[in-house]
This record gives C-alpha cells, structure tokens and sequence, in this order.
C-alpha cells in the first residue's frame, strides 16, 4: 500500500528535491464543531488587532498590506517530529490559513529523511510570502525547531516574529489554560465539546514514522497510521484556528456590549 492510495495528494518538485503534498478544506474533515467556531468568528477578526496581537513578519510594510490581505495571509502551523530534540528531523508541517469558505489547510510531507530539506525550504518560502505566524505553543517547541532544523539543512531563516495562541489564551482564558496544563485536545474539548475519536497519541508518532522510513512492521497498517498522522495534524491547525477566531467573536461581543452600556 502507498500513500497515494489513503490521502489524496501529490508529489511536489522543489529546487531540484520532492515531497508530498496534501490539501484539505475543513469541511472535508470530521470536525463539525471547529468548523463552525472557524465561519462563526472569521467575520469578527479584525485585522489591526490579528497584527498587533501576532506580529506582522512580511518583506512588506504593514502600508501596503490590505487590511483583509493581513488576515488571509496569516498562517497556522502546527508540526510533527522524528522527536523533540533539536536534531530529530521534522517529517510533517501542517499549515492553516482562513478564507471566506472557512480555511484551507496543507500538510507537506517528507517521506523520508532525505526530503526534509526540501520540505523546509518550500515551508519557508510560504513563510516569506505570509504575515503572521500562529501557532499554538511554538514559542516553546515548533518555531524554535523549524530554525534549528533548517540551520541544519543549511537553509537561511530569515528573522522572523510570532506569538504563540496558548500565550494569548493564557491572558483571557485561564480556566482553559490553568485546569489543562494547555493541553491542545482538553482546550478544545471544553470549549468547543469536540472530542477526538481514534486519534493517534503524539508519544506514538515518532516510532511510526520510523517505521514507515525504514520499512518496519505490517506496511499497510503503517501507512494508515501516517495518514492518521496527517489528519491529527491538520486537525491540530484547525483547532488553533477555530479557538483563535472564536477570541475574537469574544471580544467584538465583548466591545459592542461596552459600547451599549456606555451609550
């Protein structure tokens, strides 16, 4: 069994390298609930607070950067890795952006170790081009890796900024954060009452892929275990999408009230 028989992607030429590549509308994946907190709060993002509260990185000035252009290019991101020290390769980088359809999300795959150059240098090309970045605690772990990484694969990153959500939700939620230890899935369940069914525990990841690299194990069941790889992924951008917009539906509910009683 190959990839391309469990995820409807495609292989991806870049600099002379390939990966894989998989695109997703969330109305293609079971995820009604964040879905919906996505289309609910996506008309309430305000783009001057989307940049003051995540910092614009763009080669552009914040001038010439049309105010919902400061929305739809701000990117989502959320990766996997061989592990979490700093030399274990990233294989999967998942990355968000909304529309008016709700969001768009990508997942680029490398299928081996070999391809994780080119992978990160496609990733940060789409970095380049984009706003802001959003993850959900990669202060701590996945932007700090993404540089480390490519530093490794001789790869130039230029300087850029990013706030994680889990920072932001810290400051207004913390019931969230504080009962959960900001824990992704527990956030997402109490807020949004979405319980993820069948998903693969991130402790188990690393060894999969390893698995899938060399060639270990039953293949066929490896290979649907990185198709829930992508999918738990992906998932992940959707959620750091859907508790981001459900903020802001917040706080416009939050002003319009303060403005009604000051009136």
């Amino acid at each position: 069994m190959e990839l391309s028989d469990v995820l409807n992607g495609k292989e991806v030429k870049h600099e002379g390298g390939y990966f894989y590549s998989i695109e997703r509308n969330i109305e293609e994946l079971p995820i009604k609930r964040l879905t919906s907190a996505i289309k609910l709060g996506y008309p309430s993002i305000n783009p001057s607070v989307l940049a003051q509260t995540f910092p614009v990185y763009s080669h552009q000035s914040m001038e010439d950067i049309p105010p919902r252009h400061l929305v739809e290019k701000a990117l989502f991101i959320d990766i996997e890795t061989r592990g979490l020290a700093h030399r274990h390769p990233i294989f999967l980088i998942s990355l968000g952006q909304y529309s008016e359809e709700g969001m768009k999300i990508t997942s680029v795959l490398a299928r081996d170790y070999s391809e994780e150059r080119t992978m990160l240098s496609y990733f940060l090309q789409l970095l380049h081009n984009s706003t802001s970045q959003i993850t959900f605690n990669g202060h701590r772990f996945d932007l700090p890796h993404i540089g480390r990484r490519a530093q490794h694969q001789g790869l130039m990153i230029n300087g850029y900024r990013y706030r994680e959500l889990a920072e932001v939700l810290r400051g207004t939620h913390t019931d969230l954060i504080d009962h959960f230890n900001g824990k992704l899935q527990d956030i997402e369940k109490l807020r949004f009452g979405f319980a993820r069914r069948g998903d693969i525990p991130g402790a188990a990841i690393p060894e999969i892929y390893r698995n899938y690299v060399y060639g270990l194990g039953d293949q066929d069941e490896v290979v649907q275990q990185i198709k829930s790889i992508v999918l738990h992924n992906m998932v992940d951008v959707a959620s750091i999408g859907a508790l981001f917009a459900d903020r802001c539906r917040e706080s416009a509910e939050e002003n319009l009230l303060t403005r009604s009683l000051a009136a």
